[in-house]
């Protein structure tokens, strides 16, 4: 039971929650209605009671984003979170956010059985043999460094040692990897710059570095003459909007929990020329130069709230498959990635060694009226890599049919 004391401020909150729920089903009526018969359609091959839960479910969901004054609601629970020194912090869905002692954002992530997504791996990398492809996987890395990144116990992210067992299986059937991770923690690079405090995602100088050295080792590995292009960073236009950056995690958390991000773009002095052609479709959806092919800026915009998706600057988002063309390579590689997001700020940088490039993330593709294999086969790349980071040991991720 509630303690007499608690009681009066337990009644203001129900009351604040009941009214902002009371309010937000009355203003934003017409987008709950639309999520619910979205979801009623969707789900016409269910029964009526999972159709019915999956309706109540949408419902939450859809109170819960479109709740008036959310962010604000948001800022205030983190706010309190600090000052009362907690370290953990769980948002509505009941997704665990945790700060190291360096006060970076993390996803709680436990261990996972690995056997399932290696075996899918492994019949994926014979089945394109046959096909006279080959495959290569490329381990990401993550912000959990080892030796640097302190989090909260018992609460953990185990998604280094995920990887390390993926690794290990593949290691075992001796098949082809490249793992980023050491490379990067012995890159120089200083640990604080590498991601964003309140985002998963890697900061854009770590992106570059990674595609350099991703292309560093094609040549090396697979004797690849690929353009003598500039592999510095010095050598590229940098341009950093300060304080305009809240992650995913950090929109769990509030903007006061741990502050926010600044955010960095990058791109080559020379324009270059390129098409990016998206889903199948015929017309490209950008064109022109490296800034305008791969930036979408509009995202930048100071007008826009702290809570706008930026990283979306990158190529706009997952799409299902993506085809890139440098017309400025008259010969060249070409070269498919199945990715997951990490591989956003990635891709413009690799695009400017091949003839052409392919990216498909799964979660995307699947949505598509296309199979993934008559695709490889259509696209018959030189070179097929499955590049994740260490969080996305998922069925959809490993089901490559």
């Amino acid at each position: 039971m509630l303690r007499t004391k608690s009681l009066p401020l337990a009644v203001i909150i129900l009351t604040l929650l009941t009214s902002l729920g009371g309010a937000t089903l009355a203003l934003r009526y017409p987008q709950l209605k639309a999520t619910l018969a979205a979801s009623w359609q969707q789900n016409a091959q269910e029964s009526l009671a999972n159709r019915t839960k999956k309706l109540i479910s949408s419902f939450e969901q859809a109170l819960q984003s479109n709740l008036l004054l959310r962010y604000p609601l948001i800022d205030l629970h983190g706010l309190y979170q600090r000052l009362m020194g907690r370290r953990s912090v769980e948002d509505s869905s009941g997704q665990m956010v945790l700060q190291d002692s360096y006060a970076n954002l993390h996803f709680l992530y436990w261990e996972q059985d690995t056997a399932a997504p290696a075996a899918e791996y492994v019949k994926f990398y014979y089945t394109l043999r046959e096909m006279a492809l080959p495959l290569l996987y490329v381990q990401l890395p993550n912000k959990v460094i080892p030796g640097y990144t302190e989090l909260p116990k018992p609460m953990t992210n185990n998604s280094n040692l995920v990887a390390d067992a993926f690794l290990e299986r593949l290691a075992a059937q001796q098949l082809p990897y490249l793992d980023l991770r050491p490379r990067l923690w012995q890159s120089g690079i200083p640990y604080k710059d590498m991601f964003y405090r309140t985002d998963h995602h890697w900061q854009t100088p770590t992106a570059f570095w990674a595609a350099m050295e991703l292309v560093a080792y094609l040549e090396e590995s697979l004797h690849w003459e690929l353009p003598s292009l500039s592999r510095d960073l010095k050598d590229y236009r940098q341009e950093t909007y300060t304080g305009i950056f809240l992650g995913s995690q950090g929109r769990r958390t509030g903007r006061f929990y741990t502050g926010v991000d600044d955010f960095t773009i990058i791109y080559p002095y020379t324009d270059g020329s390129y098409s990016l052609y998206a889903d199948g479709y015929a017309e490209p959806l950008w064109t022109g130069s490296f800034r305008q092919t791969f930036l979408r800026e509009e995202h930048l915009a100071a007008d826009k709230p702290i809570t706008h998706g930026r990283y979306g600057t990158f190529l706009e988002y997952d799409m299902g498959l993506v085809h890139i063309i440098n017309h400025d390579l008259q010969e060249g590689k070409r070269v498919l990635l199945i990715k997951d997001s990490f591989s956003l700020a990635m891709a413009p940088f690799l695009a400017q060694f091949f003839q052409e490039l392919y990216l498909i993330d799964l979660r995307a593709f699947t949505q598509l009226p296309l199979e993934l294999l008559p695709t490889i086969a259509e696209i018959a790349p030189d070179l097929v890599m499955v590049v994740y980071n260490t969080e996305v040991f998922s069925e959809v991720m490993f089901t490559f049919e």
